[in-house]
């Protein structure tokens, strides 16, 4: 029956955090198309590490003390409430080495008008590779910025740049380090423009005789 509540609740706990929307944008209702890509590898996380730019570490430290068993031997110890063993009790327990660990590590990226701000999107990095389009008015300034909770803690802004219809932005999170980079909208075509040669030649008209 405990192990029935138990995969229960593990369910509806899995559910809710897989109906969290990966991504959260708020694009401008008159913007042009900008897309984005992201390619990311947990390898990330080892570039992330102290003494990076606004990241720390996160070290949980759990105490080394172990219960027995809910009912042990009643008759183990002096001290046993009147050594009935109608009585439960908490059995041996012993102190061992201090557990220590990292939690994981849940990355964000967070566009906006600023660093760590996010009026454009939030976009919660859990896929190896992800691609998205985003209506953002044309000459807009964007701060990309990195977010890192749990294990490892912080911020970093990866860059900015101007919003252009076309425009693809790319953020590499690996074991290089976190980087952005932009390709700017493709130059308009021009046609072909005709050589002198080819234009049409006007003859010059002779001047009209005086009167």
């Amino acid at each position: 029956m405990q192990r029935l509540l138990c995969a229960i609740v593990l369910g509806c706990l899995a559910a809710g955090c897989s109906s969290r929307p990966a991504l959260r944008a708020n694009g401008d209702p008159d913007g042009v198309s900008v897309s984005f890509g992201v390619t990311y590898d947990r390898e990330v996380l080892d570039a992330l590490m102290p003494g990076g730019p606004g990241f720390s570490r996160n070290v949980v430290v759990q105490s080394g003390y172990y219960a027995g068993g809910p009912w042990g031997d009643p008759f183990g110890h002096p001290w046993h409430h009147h050594h009935h063993h109608h009585h439960g009790w908490y059995g041996h327990g012993f102190v061992g080495a201090p557990l220590a660990y990292e939690p994981s590590t849940s990355l964000s990226l967070l566009a906006g008008d600023g660093p760590a701000q996010a009026q454009l999107f939030r976009l919660r990095v859990s896929e190896s590779s992800e691609s998205f389009s985003l209506p953002i008015r044309a000459g807009r300034r964007v701060v990309v910025t990195l977010q890192a909770s749990g294990g490892r803690q912080g911020w970093q802004v990866l860059g900015e740049f101007d919003a252009a219809p076309g425009q693809i932005v790319r953020i590499s999170l690996d074991g290089s380090g976190p980087r952005l980079s932009i390709t700017p909208p493709p130059a308009p075509i021009i046609g072909p423009v005709a050589p002198a040669s080819a234009l049409p030649v006007i003859p010059e008209q002779p001047p009209s005789p005086s009167p």
